[in-house]
C-alpha cells in the first residue's frame, strides 16, 4: 500500500502530470451538485421522507446530526462557508432561540412518527460554534438532550476558533459532552495569516492544547489549506512540520478555492500573492509525504488519521462511510440530518437543504 501511494505521489509531482491534477471540478462531497436539485419539496415532504426511512430501515437506523451556527467574530478572507459576522449578543441570542425551536420541531417530527431516533454522531459546525456564549451553548445542548441521549453518542464534535477560546472554554465543552474538537488552522506562517485575515500564532494553539485539555477529548482535528496567498512550498513544509509536532488525531488537507465572483470578500485577497498553479500539486504531495512519514493513515483524497484513531480503524475494518460532513465511522448505512441555516440532510433516497 505504501509503495503504491509513493508511486501515485510521484506521478502527481511529475511536471507533465501537474496540469492534470490541478483541474477544478465540483467538490466530491456534494454530488449530485445543488444545480441538479429540485425545489418542489416542502416540510410535509420532509416528514413523509423520514417516515419512509423508518419504514424501510427500522427505528434503529443509525443517524448523524449536523447543527450549523453561522456566526463568526471576524471575517476570514478565504472562507467559502455560509457565515454571518457579528458580535452582537442580542442577534446571536435571537438566532439561538430560533435554532432551539428548530430542534424542537425535529423532536416533534420523531414524536409524531412514534420513533426514538438512534443518533450516533453530532457535529456542531459553522461559522464558529464556539462563538456562542456559555448560556447560549447550554441552551442548545439542553434542548438536544431532551430527545437525544448525549452520553451514548459515539462522537460529539465541534469547531473551535483558537483566537476567541481559552482552556476554561474547552473544559466547559468537555463537561457538556463534546468529545472531539476541530481547529481551522489553515497555515501557521504569519505572512500567510495576515494575507487571509486570520492571525493565530502556533504558540496560541500549543497553549490551548495542553496535556490536561487533550486528555478531556477523544481527538483533535486540524484543517489545512494549500494555495493560499503568500504561501510557498517551503513555508507550507514548515506548517506541515509544526502540525506533525502538535500531533492532532485527524488532519484535513484541502486546496483553497479562489472564487471572488461567488464570494465577494475574496476580492480582498491579492491575486498576485497566490502561489503559482504548478506549485500546488507539489505542495499537496510534499505534505502527504510528511504526514505518511508521521504514521498517519491517508484516507480518501484529503484526510489523514493516526493509526489508532477510529477513522483509521474503520478503514481497516471496511466500515468507513462518507456523507456531506466528510468521512465517518458509521459506514454507508448512516443517514444525515441537518439543523440551522443552509444545512443539508441526506437520508433514505433524498437530499434536503434548509433555507
Amino acid at each position: 500500500m505504501i509503495d503504491n501511494t509513493r508511486s501515485i505521489l510521484g506521478r502527481m509531482a511529475e511536471g507533465r502530470n501537474r496540469g492534470r491534477f490541478n483541474e477544478s471540478g465540483p467538490y466530491y462531497t456534494s454530488y449530485p451538485t445543488l444545480g441538479l436539485w429540485s425545489n418542489e419539496y416542502d416540510n410535509r415532504t420532509y416528514i413523509q421522507s423520514l417516515e419512509e426511512l423508518f419504514c424501510e430501515h427500522g427505528e434503529d437506523v443509525p443517524l448523524a446530526l449536523y447543527v450549523h451556527i453561522p456566526f463568526c467574530a471576524k471575517l476570514c478572507w478565504y472562507c467559502i462557508c455560509n457565515i454571518k459576522i457579528s458580535n452582537n449578543r442580542d442577534s446571536i441570542q435571537e438566532f439561538t432561540d430560533y435554532l432551539t425551536r428548530e430542534v424542537q420541531h425535529l423532536a416533534d417530527c420523531f414524536k409524531k412518527l412514534s420513533v426514538k431516533p438512534n443518533f450516533e454522531d453530532i457535529h456542531l459546525g459553522g461559522g464558529t460554534p464556539s462563538h456562542l456564549d456559555t448560556g447560549q451553548f447550554a441552551q442548545l445542548m439542553d434542548k438536544l438532550s431532551e430527545f437525544i441521549d448525549l452520553s451514548s453518542l459515539e462522537e460529539l464534535s465541534m469547531e473551535i476558533d483558537p483566537r476567541t477560546t481559552n482552556q476554561n472554554d474547552l473544559h466547559y465543552y468537555a463537561d457538556k459532552g463534546v468529545t472531539r474538537i476541530s481547529f481551522g488552522i489553515q497555515d501557521f506562517d504569519h505572512l500567510v495569516q495576515e494575507a487571509i485575515n486570520r492571525v493565530q500564532p502556533p504558540e496560541m494553539v500549543t497553549e490551548l492544547l495542553s496535556p490536561d485539555v487533550r486528555a478531556r477529548f477523544n481527538g483533535v482535528n486540524f484543517d489545512l489549506l494549500y494555495g493560499l496567498p503568500r504561501q510557498t512550498r517551503d513555508t507550507f513544509k514548515r506548517t506541515a512540520e509544526l502540525v506533525k509536532e502538535l500531533s492532532p488525531e485527524r488532519i484535513t488537507l484541502l486546496k483553497y478555492a479562489h472564487v471572488p465572483d461567488v464570494r465577494k470578500h475574496m476580492k480582498l485577497i491579492k491575486e498576485d500573492d497566490l502561489p503559482p498553479e504548478d506549485d500546488l500539486p507539489l505542495m499537496f504531495t510534499e505534505t502527504v509525504e510528511t504526514f505518511l512519514g508521521a504514521d498517519y493513515e491517508w484516507i480518501g483524497i484529503d484526510n489523514f488519521a493516526k493509526k489508532g484513531d477510529k477513522l483509521a480503524v474503520a478503514v481497516q475494518s471496511k466500515t468507513l462511510g462518507r456523507d456531506f460532513n466528510g468521512w465517518n465511522t458509521g459506514g454507508s448505512s448512516r443517514h444525515l440530518l441537518g439543523l440551522g441555516p443552509t444545512t443539508t440532510s441526506a437520508f433514505g433516497n433524498y437530499y434536503f437543504q434548509s433555507a
